[in-house]
């Protein structure tokens, strides 16, 4: 970094705008067997609040079909832990894609909860090809909000 001569990439360099706080809750050592040897696996947890101005998200720019066949380009956030497909309200409105009920439990990072009380079902096409897919994804209030924005110090800490 050009900025505080860390070894991380300029861009990545954050200013801190607020008070910050870690606090290690735990560090440990293990080593597991494997057929050929053995791997010595790190375990650290830790605990970071940051105020953040930056947070990089995996995104793709896809095309959706609203009812009406009318395509809509639209910004796919990529979760690769994700088991299910989320759309927001305000999207599966301005679609006016129909729903259908549901009651799906979601639970996401630190143990939060939600409920998504419908869903409904997309045509999903690349801007690129023709490769087209037609996905169920649950309606949701709100799809992305802050909530762990920095791990920088966490990443300085586990090399």
């Amino acid at each position: 970094c050009q900025k505080c001569k860390r070894r991380h990439n300029t861009l990545m360099h954050h200013e801190s705008q607020g008070a910050s706080k870690e606090i290690a809750e735990g560090s440990s050592e293990e080593n597991i067997g494997e057929a050929a040897g053995s791997v010595k696996v790190a375990r650290t947890a830790m605990l970071a609040h940051h105020k953040c101005a930056h947070v990089f998200l995996a995104t793709a720019v896809v095309l959706i079909n609203g009812k009406f066949g009318q395509q809509r380009e639209c910004r796919a956030v990529l979760d690769s832990g994700s088991q299910v497909n989320f759309i927001s309200k305000k999207l599966a409105n301005l679609l006016m894609l129909p729903t259908k009920k549901a009651s799906l439990p979601i639970s996401g990072i630190g143990s939060t909860k939600a409920r998504s009380t419908s869903y409904v079902e997309v045509s999903v096409q690349s801007r690129m090809s023709e490769y087209q897919l037609r996905l169920i994804c649950y309606v949701l209030p709100n799809m992305v909000t802050s909530f762990m924005c920095r791990a920088q110090r966490w990443l300085e800490d586990s090399k």
